[in-house]
């Protein structure tokens, strides 16, 4: 199924990008695949309970959302099997709610197995919760996230929302080979412009922009070893399908990331540019009275 108006700015001016299967909206620049996924839902990581003190991934971003949740609890939409929330229960000082919302059955286990609150939807009255979604947007057909983020729109509720960032070094530089491109399960690409737009016309304002270097790190490396072997290969390994890493694999990946030192050094380079970093992350809140 193609897309024939914009579902942000409602544009039926849609050209293609060059050297991908992705077409740019004119008007706002979101971006979609020229055919798009039934359905966005997938299991991206291995629906295995967290322990310990979580990955390092998780820990960062529960990190970032201790910062700025103020006193308020934390509802994670897509919370799979439940990592960042586990990492935030850790990581905590003083008690707060911690809940997530998530569709697969098997990561609603797991996340339960380490002790997670999760929803099938969002419970009615959310209130007073920094609601996170951690490339969770781009997954979403547009009128759907319109639909929850008005669901979600109470005074007392901050967003903290990061997707891939459509305008970044790495997409633009290295299309399909972008460490966040997914055409089997992303419904949609937003740019920054795009992103804030969309927040717009559900009525939140956003507040500030919000790096995150674990994400930028990540796609360097991955995006960099993408250029010589097959996309994100190492990465479904180890975390879709929970796979072991063998001698020879880690050798071509070795090789793979030395040819493309000067690539990912351009890539991390540019993280210190929000809005051409690989992940655009903000911080929204709602301007209802």
């Amino acid at each position: 199924m193609s897309i024939s108006a914009c579902g942000v700015c409602g544009s039926t001016d849609l050209k293609p990008i060059c050297g991908t299967q992705m077409t740019e909206c004119t008007s706002c620049t979101v971006q979609y695949p020229s055919e798009t996924p039934l359905s966005g839902v997938i299991t991206n990581q291995l629906p295995v309970s967290p322990s310990g003190k979580g990955s390092f991934l998780a820990r960062s971003q529960a990190q970032i959302a201790l910062k700025y949740r103020g006193n308020r609890g934390v509802m994670d939409i897509g919370c799979g099997n439940g990592s960042f929330l586990y990492a935030l229960s850790q990581l905590q000082k003083q008690s707060f709610s911690i809940s997530g919302v998530e569709l697969d059955p098997s990561s609603i286990v797991a996340a339960r197995a380490a002790g997670i609150e999760v929803h099938e939807s969002v419970p009615a009255g959310t209130n007073n919760v920094l609601v996170t979604m951690w490339h969770v947007a781009e997954h979403f057909h547009v009128r759907d996230l319109q639909r929850l983020l008005n669901e979600l729109n109470d005074h007392h509720n901050l967003l903290l929302i990061s997707v891939p960032n459509g305008h970044s070094v790495s997409w633009k530089k290295y299309g399909e080979r972008f460490s966040f491109y997914d055409a089997e399960s992303h419904m949609v690409q937003y740019t920054p412009d795009s992103l804030e737009r969309l927040l717009d016309s559900c009525n939140w304002k956003v507040l500030r922009e919000i790096r995150t270097p674990t994400y930028g790190v990540f796609n360097a490396i991955q995006t960099g070893i993408n250029l010589w072997r097959p996309h994100n290969e190492l990465y479904n390994l180890l975390k879709r399908r929970g796979g072991s890493l063998s001698i020879s694999l880690a050798i071509k990946t070795g090789i793979a990331l030395a040819k493309s030192l000067i690539p990912v050094s351009r890539m991390i380079l540019a993280e210190f540019n929000s809005k051409r970093s690989s992940t655009y992350t903000i911080l929204a809140e709602s301007r209802r009275p």
